[in-house]
């Protein structure tokens, strides 16, 4: 199977479930540490939960694309507003499927999600007939 590399970037609406919040920041820092840990709560009931080392999805660098993996969950307040951001750049050698699992589950929470036309991200292909094409992703 073709490697994808997936970059995205989007805003948790302020009134995102706190096992989405925790599950993101499991997501985004299991790979800093040097002593990864099972997650201390259970995972959503999704099928992006039940592929092999959703954990590190999106920390994975297979050495397909050029550059490095990152990936940051940042909470913080203005003027009394909760503000929830994320960035994503990882590369995922299971595939566009664990990517499209991973959209469908996390599309409900993002701010201005809804009818398709907010742009979030990309992805594509390692395989060099969708190497250089983007695949634009809107929610």
């Amino acid at each position: 199977m073709n490697s994808c590399e997936f970059v995205a970037a989007f805003n948790l609406r302020s009134d995102a479930p706190e096992l989405v919040i925790q599950t993101l920041d499991y997501m985004t820092n299991i790979a800093k540490s040097s002593d990864a840990e099972e997650p201390d709560f259970d995972p959503p009931d999704h099928p992006l939960f039940q592929t092999d080392n959703w954990e590190f999805m999106l920390w994975r660098n297979d050495g397909s694309f050029a550059g490095f993996p990152y990936s940051e969950l940042q909470i913080y307040e203005v003027n009394g507003e909760k503000f929830i951001d994320v960035v994503i750049r990882t590369y995922i050698s299971l595939g566009f499927e664990q990517i499209n699992h991973f959209i469908e589950w996390i599309k409900p929470y993002i701010e201005g999600a809804g009818e398709g036309d907010h742009f979030i991200g990309y992805w594509r292909f390692e395989d060099d007939e969708f190497y250089d094409t983007p695949h634009i992703i809107h929610v």
